[in-house]
């Protein structure tokens, strides 16, 4: 393999898009070269500037129609990934790829117009338990469900077992005789110092988009008052929230009736995770950001479990799967009150055996071992025909974007919104 293509709805802080990074600066060291198209302009500087370092990024209108162009400067993923390319174009800056990888519905349908054009196989990823899961009997989203059933197991890979089994509720794979394949997330893995630095910290810090699905920000929101109640005062807990999203107003507004210490700091460059995840005591998440703060030797908890009762899966290191926040049937669940007051008054040998702890089982998710894991499962991959009426499919797509716009339909925000509990 030679080059590889990743398309990404936009580069913006997230787990898909470091993800992505990670692969980039991974491949190039087996001398491949990645090529990422986003299909919007509208991106954050810090990622698109990091991925720029190990990648080329190309943007969907580059392959456009001049017409195509002028819908494509909405900048709306929604609407541009279902606008038709332009062959001649996408040949000449892309004839030379090898693989295409998509991350998303959206970005399935990119990818297979491209591998229709190319000749080219391509693969895709879910990086939510939903993305193949929601459904809302409009045209277009019956299409994108039925090209992952065509897509099976030689070209749909899983995360972790979970994203399988909730994707296979939804998209039928009756007669599929290979097994999936999982390609865990995975983060650069170095040699990491335990120190004692962050045993005399008292920052809970989260990190990530403020979204409706991660309810453990709420919850810590409403706890630390609490949790602070039963604490000497020399061992009292801050609250460090970065990012940004729809939900940062109601937080703040539940914050502003609390005691303790709440800040928010909004949305942060890549480069600085490293240095917050160094002065926290304790971090509270999911996904890539939870496996990097495990990885660097921060004592992590996941921001899931049983959102209603206040209840975690616990700490990272507890549980023997490659999950990272998503729904564990067989996990034992503990109250976010009581793992974060006896966390705070633990000896520092206890506590540094936890950092040790959650370092090992990051080790897992080592980026170079997925990485072999990728290309070997990128060989194996095939092309396949599937068809659906596009011009249809567009329009289909609009009127249901119209309607989530005008809120006579709200399903669109919703769609991942059936999180564990």
């Amino acid at each position: 393999m030679k080059k590889l293509l990743f398309i990404v709805g936009a580069l913006k802080m997230g787990g898909v898009q470091t993800q992505i990074l990670r692969y980039a600066v991974s491949l190039g060291n087996r001398n491949t070269d990645v090529v990422v198209i986003s299909l919007v302009k509208k991106n954050e500087s810090d990622i698109l500037n990091s991925v720029k370092d190990s990648a080329t990024v190309r943007y969907l209108e580059d392959f456009l129609s001049p017409f195509c162009r002028l819908v494509s400067k909405l900048d709306y993923s929604a609407v541009t990934h279902s606008l038709p390319l332009n062959s001649s174009a996408v040949i000449k800056i892309l004839s030379d790829v090898d693989y295409i990888h998509a991350t998303d519905s959206e970005t399935n349908i990119v990818a297979l117009r491209l591998s229709n054009i190319l000749k080219k196989p391509f693969v895709s990823c879910s990086y939510h338990p939903n993305e193949y899961y929601w459904t809302n009997g409009f045209y277009f989203r019956k299409v994108q469900l039925e090209l992952v059933k065509k897509m099976g197991f030689r070209n749909t890979y899983f995360m972790n077992d979970t994203v399988f089994e909730k994707t296979k509720q939804r998209v039928c794979y009756a007669g599929k005789t290979d097994s999936a394949v999982i390609i865990p997330l995975g983060v650069k893995c170095n040699k990491n110092k335990i120190t004692k630095d962050r045993y005399q910290s008292n920052k809970i810090i989260t990190i990530g988009r403020l979204a409706d699905f991660k309810k453990y920000n709420e919850i810590l929101i409403a706890l630390l008052d609490k949790i602070n109640y039963k604490l000497k005062k020399s061992k009292q807990l801050e609250l460090h929230i970065y990012g940004d999203g729809a939900l940062l107003d109601k937080l703040k507004k539940i914050a502003s009736q609390q005691s303790s210490k709440i800040y928010f700091h909004g949305t942060i460059p890549y480069r600085s995770i490293g240095k917050i995840f160094k002065e926290a005591f304790v971090f509270v998440g999911m996904g890539t950001t939870l496996i990097e703060a495990s990885e660097q030797g921060t004592v992590s908890i996941i921001g899931a479990g049983n959102f209603d009762k206040k209840l975690t899966y616990g700490h990272f290191y507890s549980i023997d799967n490659f999950l990272s926040g998503e729904k564990c049937s067989q996990c034992r669940m503990e109250k976010y009150e009581d793992l974060l007051i006896n966390l705070r008054n633990l000896t520092e040998k206890n506590y540094l055996e936890i950092q040790h702890l959650n370092v090992e089982k990051s080790k897992r998710f080592d980026i170079e071992i997925i990485t072999t894991r990728l290309i070997r499962y990128l060989h194996q991959s095939t092309l396949f025909n599937f068809n659906f009426n596009e011009f249809r499919y567009f329009f289909s797509n609009l009127a249901w974007l119209a309607f989530n716009f005008t809120g006579i339909k709200s399903d669109r925000r919703k769609r991942y919104r059936e999180i564990e509990k």
